[in-house]
């Protein structure tokens, strides 16, 4: 089977490539046969951008026709089951010999994750099965049982014996390949292209995608060897033996789920499609049907708003709001947490007609908040807080207790967001401590597992610069392998949903200030496009591991979670205003199981080169896409600090640490580390530097380590993953709709040398906020674009902008295309 290789699915990425290799190259600039019109022309300008909104009409047009295909998408259950024929057998003998066994507990991918993985253990295949049947009009249950100690080690060797490279994870070895090969002739010209140019731009993305993996991968080897010298230094043995290995898989898989089918008179038949080779007998004892899975055998995060406030040594916590996500259902649904205004602003237009520093100033005197966690069509609201130690109940009708025209929050960016509030009297001394998200991960069979993130303290809200408490969150919580088919496919619907609503708009030539408004308002998409990159360079690294190590045998089991935030800061008197980006790798913890015994040591080492990859791999792509700013990483601390003669000390995080590494760790480190490292880890961190080196001490990262598995992670900043990238807010993209158009406007006017948009300009914000609606990318291309086309001022500005909506939508430089599908 070659689900991601099919035609549909091909086409899917090769479309989702072409939308953004265009944005990312400027097709609009180096495809015209003319020479660039002289500066000022308005006519040409005016035909640029309708160039721009033709280009988006054609890809949108042969993106429908591509996405209404049968099986365009690789995790549809529905279309797959209708391509089998709704036949009972067929879908039976596809899931139990095309959907590879894993021994992992309860529920953690779904149907459609088990489908899109082709990998899934009892409980996952069992509810892919059963879906598949209910999609072809049959009768279908779950059944939970036990199984015999000698089944469920057959399962557990058959798990091991199998090669892993033979299924999705050997498709995404990156290769230098042609990335057009396999995509009909055809198809430029269906998007209005010219074919050896079309060719250049993916051979181009392809080479940088290239490009990336190979400077994670250099990065981790000129660290790995070092870190892994200083494990063995501090005595620390890695690594579980091979049988204890097996014995607890086979523990996992006694725990069995099958299917079975009504018989249409009255009869139920078993199927159980875990067992190669099965037909109609269920191997599993003392079976009982099932409705639903229980709460229990799922896979969950719980997210929860943690607000404290209150006097030094009597501090108290709030939570103002929560939300439980389901492992499973998360990336089908894009979870995303933004924190936006709990109060009445000015309108997108009444910011267009502010200077700039007035509304830098006016986003900075934001009094209130509110915080809006999403997952699909769900929201989530919380509390409305300050930042002076006040958390604001609200009534029945969705009101604010005690304020005036104050409204519920419907769950847009900043549509329907709360107005007004009684601040005529002297405001008392705040209380306020810090806010912060709390993550707990529950599992089946494990304890939870806590980590918390502090978004703001007092001290950032202090001072001439100061931190908003507006911020946007993307979260990519992955539970297998991410098929470049499923996130071109699924990135590509929503593109297109997000594109065909503001259309109209463009197409008329004119932006009125209600469509701006109406724009600056609209909820914008939550899927996490550049985080779905990130995941292909993750698993290209993990492909290419396990081909040089197949004696180990990869096992995602357990979710994973990556965060992509973007802050907003600057002064509070609006002379400046500036943005943070962040990476974040929450949980990166992917076992590896040794084959056989001799790979008991090979192993874990397997877990710490993957581990310090992910690590190289969250500092590498942000500044790649960026390519401004000043970041900061743990590899690059490591880097520093080796070459600067520190030494690595490891110690347990249940105890304090040790003296000489805490001088360079901040506070909000070392109390992290205390709550929230888990029992049996070891932290690993480096003493000062010497004197005279330009590195600050207080302020270093450190690695987590679990000595059982061999998972690493480098952390820093209160237990956040390594990379963070600052930098003036004209060329960077925020994922906050009227800091979006802010920043336009003084970008516009930086280069006009003062005034107020006019005309296209004012038109190129509409088309530029789509990129909010669509969810945004990293890549200030409109800068980017318009320092090396031979083109007009206004030109420059209005084509980068309508193309850069493009590369936001697909979000970074990463190509998922780069990875061959295997013939």
């Amino acid at each position: 089977m070659q689900l991601s290789n099919d035609f549909c699915s091909r086409l899917a990425r090769f479309t989702f490539t072409v939308l953004m290799t265009a944005a990312w190259t400027g097709f609009a600039t180096t495809a015209r046969a003319q020479p660039a019109p002289a500066a000022g022309d308005d006519a040409d300008s005016t035909a640029e951008v309708k160039r721009a909104v033709a280009f988006l009409e054609q890809m949108t047009k042969v993106a429908k026709v591509e996405l209404r295909q049968p099986n365009a998408s690789p995790s549809d259950v529905t279309a797959r089951a209708a391509a089998l024929g709704n036949d009972v057998d067929k879908m039976f003998s596809y899931v139990r010999d095309q959907v590879r066994y894993e021994p992992y507990r309860g529920v953690l991918r779904g149907s459609r994750g088990a489908l899109a993985a082709r990998a899934a253990n009892s409980f996952d295949k069992s509810l892919l099965l059963v879906e598949m049947l209910a999609a072809g009009g049959h009768g279908a249950r779950l059944v939970r049982g036990t199984l015999p100690a000698d089944a469920a080690r057959t399962l557990v060797d058959q798990y091991l014996a199998t090669d892993p490279l033979a299924g999705l994870l050997g498709e995404l070895v990156p290769t230098n390949a042609p990335a057009t090969e396999g995509v009909p002739a055809d198809f430029a010209a269906r998007v209005g292209l010219e074919k050896a140019y079309l060719d250049g731009l993916i051979a181009d993305q392809q080479a940088a995608s290239l490009d990336i993996i190979t400077q994670a991968e250099r990065a981790t080897q000129s660290e790995l060897k070092y870190l892994q010298d200083q494990i063995a230094a501090a005595g620390i043995k890695l690594g579980r033996p091979h049988d204890k290995w097996v014995a607890e898989l086979t523990d996992r898989a006694t725990d069995h789920v099958w299917v079975e089918v009504s018989d249409g008179q009255g009869g139920w038949r078993a199927l159980d499609p875990s067992f190669p080779g099965a037909t109609d007998a269920a191997r599993g004892q003392n079976g009982a049907a099932m409705d639903a899975m229980p709460a229990e055998l799922q896979h969950a995060v719980q997210f929860q708003i943690v607000y404290r406030h209150g006097e030094p040594g009597s501090e108290q916590e709030t939570i103002v709001g929560e939300m439980p996500i389901i492992a499973a259902d998360a990336l089908w649904a894009s979870p995303a947490l933004v924190i936006v205004p709990g109060e009445e602003i000015p309108s997108a237009t009444e910011l267009l007609e502010m200077d700039p520093e007035a509304a830098v100033k006016q986003l900075m005197s934001i009094k209130r908040f509110q915080a809006v966690i999403s997952l699909g069509a769900r929201n989530f609201s919380s509390r409305v807080f300050d930042l002076k130690g006040n958390v604001f109940e609200m009534t029945t009708d969705g009101r604010v207790k005690g304020a005036a025209e104050i409204g519920q929050a419907t769950g847009g960016m900043f549509g329907g967001l709360m107005g007004g509030g009684d601040d005529a009297a002297a405001e008392p001394e705040s209380t306020f401590v810090d806010l912060a998200v709390r993550m707990t991960f529950t599992s089946p069979g494990a304890e939870p597992r806590v980590q918390s993130r502090v978004l703001l303290t007092k001290a950032d809200t202090t001072g001439e610069h100061r931190l908003s408490p507006m911020l946007s969150w993307q979260m990519l919580l992955q539970s297998h392998l991410l098929d470049p088919a499923v996130a071109a496919h699924d990135a590509l619907s929503e593109s297109v949903k997000m594109i065909d609503a503001v259309l109209p708009m463009l197409q008329d030539g004119e932006t009125t200030n209600e469509e701006l408004n109406k724009l600056s308002t609209t909820r914008g998409s939550t899927f996490p496009t550049f985080l779905a990159g990130f995941a292909q360079v993750r698993q290209a690294g993990l492909a290419r591991l396990v081909r040089e190590n197949p004696q180990v045998a990869p096992l995602w089991d357990r979710p994973q979670l990556v965060i992509a935030e973007r802050r907003f800061c600057g002064r509070k008197d609006g002379a400046h205003a500036c943005a943070r980006f962040g990476m974040d790798i929450v949980d990166n913890g992917l076992s590896f199981v040794p084959r056989n015994a001799d790979a008991t040591a090979t192993a874990p080492m397997a877990a710490l080169r993957q581990g310090v990859f992910d690590t190289a791999a969250e500092a590498v792509l942000p500044e790649t896409s960026i390519q401004s700013g000043m970041g900061r990483s743990a590899l690059v601390d490591t880097q520093r600090l080796r070459l600067a003669g520190s030494t690595m000390v490891a110690f347990d995080p249940r105890q304090a640490a040790p003296q000489s590494v805490s001088a360079t760790l901040a506070e909000s480190d070392r109390n992290w580390i205390s709550k929230h490292e888990p029992t049996g880890h070891r932290v690993l961190a480096f003493t000062a530097p010497a004197a005279g080196n330009d590195i600050d001490a207080a302020d270093l990262s450190w690695w987590s380590l679990d000595p059982e598995t061999g998972t690493i992670l480098g952390r820093r900043d209160g237990g956040r993953g390594s990379a963070m990238v600052e930098y003036g807010m004209q060329i960077f993209i925020v994922g906050v709709c009227l800091i979006f158009v802010m920043v336009l406007q003084q970008w516009e006017i930086e280069k006009q040398g003062g005034g107020k948009l006019q005309g296209k300009a004012r038109n190129a914000n509409a088309i530029q906020m789509l990129g909010c609606f669509l969810g945004l990318g990293t890549g200030a291309l409109g800068v980017n674009l318009a320092g090396r086309a031979a083109l007009s001022a206004s030109q420059k500005f209005v084509v980068g902008q309508a193309l850069g909506v493009i590369n936001a939508a697909i979000g970074g430089g990463i190509n998922l295309w780069g990875y061959k599908a295997a013939e």
